[in-house]
C-alpha cells in the first residue's frame, strides 16, 4: 500500500465544501508519472493550500483510493471558482473517511508540519505547486500517527 497527498487550492476550487458535500470524490492526477503507481486501497490525505488565508493550509481529510487513475468527468463542476475548459481528466475516485477542516477538529496544519523534524522535508513543503505527492514510508507512518493522535 502506498500513501499519497493530493492538494487542492481554495482560490480555484471550493475544497472545504467539496469534502463536506461528498463521501466519494474524484481527484485529478496531474503528475501523470504516478498513473501506474496509484492503486485501489492506497491511503490518501487531502491537503488544502492556504489560498487567500495565510497559515490555514494543511491536511484536512483522509481517505482511500477506490479506482485506478482513468479519464473521468468532474463530479463537482459547480465548485470551481474559475470555470474549467474540459470536464474530463485523469482522475481517481477516493472514499473520504475523515474530514477535519479546522485546527479544533484536528487538521494537520502546514505551519506545524514545517517545524516537525520528522516531516519537514516532505515534497509538498518544498514544491508547493503540484497536485499529487507520493509519500515515503517513513513520512506516511509519521503523518498517520499525527492524524490519529490529533483526533
Amino acid at each position: 500500500m502506498m500513501s499519497w497527498i493530493f492538494q487542492g487550492n481554495p482560490k480555484v476550487f471550493r475544497v472545504d465544501e467539496y469534502l463536506q458535500r461528498y463521501k466519494t470524490i474524484t481527484w485529478t492526477i496531474r503528475q501523470k508519472h504516478f498513473k501506474d503507481e496509484i492503486s485501489v486501497g492506497d491511503e490518501v490525505y487531502i491537503w488544502r493550500s492556504d489560498g487567500d488565508q495565510p497559515r490555514s493550509g494543511g491536511i484536512v481529510a483522509k481517505g482511500k483510493i477506490l479506482s485506478f487513475p482513468q479519464e473521468m468527468e468532474d463530479d463537482a463542476p459547480d465548485l470551481w471558482i474559475k470555470k474549467q475548459e474540459n470536464s474530463f481528466a485523469l482522475r481517481s475516485k477516493i472514499e473520504v473517511e475523515d474530514v477535519r477542516l479546522v485546527e479544533e477538529e484536528g487538521m494537520l496544519k502546514r505551519v506545524d508540519l514545517e517545524r516537525d523534524d520528522n516531516i519537514k522535508d516532505i515534497r509538498i513543503l518544498v514544491f508547493r505547486y503540484e497536485i499529487n505527492y507520493k509519500l515515503e514510508p517513513k513520512h506516511a507512518h509519521h503523518i498517520r500517527d499525527l492524524w490519529q493522535h490529533k483526533k
